[in-house]
């Protein structure tokens, strides 16, 4: 999960899971459990575009990577590597506490 923006470290704290800081906001690996692939969505705030979920046929700059502005991609360490979730639904229910919107 790509999300743009500095205001969303508050999300993973809550969480307690590692995140990788990015050029423009923070990466959020997860682990859904699902016999299949979900979709890719975007990720709104308030009516906004803030970021996109990425899954099938996508991909993310991975940790120590440096991206063309000169970041480095940065691994925080605040717990566990990934966000284990049962559903999609689990993600869109914890994200709508933060009025986060899959679409």
């Amino acid at each position: 999960m790509d999300l743009d923006g500095r205001g969303w470290t508050r999300l993973v704290s809550q969480q307690r899971v590692s995140y990788v800081k990015t050029s423009k906001g923070i990466h959020i690996y997860l682990l859904i459990k699902s016999e299949k692939t979900p979709p890719n969505a975007v990720l709104f705030y308030q009516g906004k575009r803030i970021g996109d979920f990425l899954s099938k046929g996508k991909q993310v700059v991975g940790v120590g990577s440096t991206h063309k502005t000169g970041i480095t991609y940065e691994l925080v360490k605040r717990g566990k590597w990934f966000w284990k979730l049962e559903s999609m639904e689990e993600l869109g229910g914890k994200l709508g506490k933060y009025e986060i919107e899959l679409r």
